[in-house]
C-alpha cells in the first residue's frame, strides 16, 4: 500500500501525464461538438427550444477547457511550487470551473434534453423558458467574473438570478412531464393550476 502511494504520487506530479490531459480535453469537446453540432448550429437565441441551451454549453465547455488549461499550464510550470502546493491554486479558480462545467455545460444540456422530452408541452407557462435561459447564464457569467474578480457584491447580485432562474425550471419541467400529453394544453393548463 505505501508503494501504491508512492505510485499514485508520482502520477500526480508527472508533467509529462498531466499534461496529456489538454489533447484529451480538446478530443471530447470535438465528439461534443460533433455529436450536438447540428443542434448548436440551428439555435434561435431568442426562441425557446433546447437547441440554445445545446449551443451555449459548447461555450461553456471551450470555457472551461480554458480554465482547465490554464491551471495544468500554471501548475506543470512550477506556478504553485516544485513540487507543487495544491494550497498555492487560487480558490476562485477552482469555483470557476465548477461552474462552468456544472451549470454552465451540465445543466444547459440537462434542460435542453428536458426541454425536448417536454416540447409538446411548451404552452405551459411559455416565458419560463426565457426567464430559465437567460437568468441562468448570465447569472453562472456574472457569478464566474465575481469569483476571478473576488468580488463578494458581484457574487451577491449574480447568484440568486442563477439560483433562482434554475428554481423556476425545476418547477415548469415538473409541471410540463406531468401533463398527458392526449390533452389539449388549454385543459392541462387548468388541471396544473387546479393541484
Amino acid at each position: 500500500s505505501r508503494s501504491m502511494r508512492r505510485g499514485n504520487a508520482a502520477a500526480t506530479n508527472n508533467p509529462m501525464i498531466i499534461g496529456m490531459y489538454i489533447p484529451f480535453q480538446v478530443i471530447g469537446i470535438i465528439i461534443y461538438l460533433v455529436r450536438l453540432g447540428p443542434k448548436m448550429l440551428a439555435a434561435s437565441w431568442l426562441a425557446g427550444g433546447p437547441e440554445r441551451h445545446y449551443a451555449i454549453s459548447a461555450v461553456f465547455l471551450v470555457a472551461n477547457v480554458g480554465l482547465i488549461t490554464y491551471l495544468i499550464v500554471n501548475f506543470v510550470s512550477g506556478a504553485y511550487g516544485d513540487p507543487p502546493d495544491f494550497a498555492l491554486i487560487p480558490s476562485w479558480l477552482i469555483f470557476a470551473m465548477d461552474h462552468a462545467m456544472f451549470i454552465g455545460v451540465m445543466t444547459n444540456g440537462l434542460f435542453g434534453l428536458v426541454n425536448d422530452v417536454a416540447a409538446e408541452r411548451r404552452s405551459l407557462w411559455p416565458w419560463a423558458d426565457h426567464v430559465l435561459f437567460w437568468g441562468m447564464n448570465v447569472g453562472v457569467v456574472g457569478f464566474i467574473v465575481g469569483l476571478a474578480q473576488k468580488s463578494a457584491l458581484i457574487k451577491e447580485v449574480f447568484s440568486p438570478i442563477m439560483g433562482a432562474a434554475i428554481l423556476i425550471a425545476i418547477v415548469t419541467y415538473t409541471l410540463r412531464l406531468q401533463i398527458r400529453v392526449a390533452q389539449p394544453p388549454e385543459a392541462a393548463s387548468a388541471q396544473m393550476l387546479k393541484r
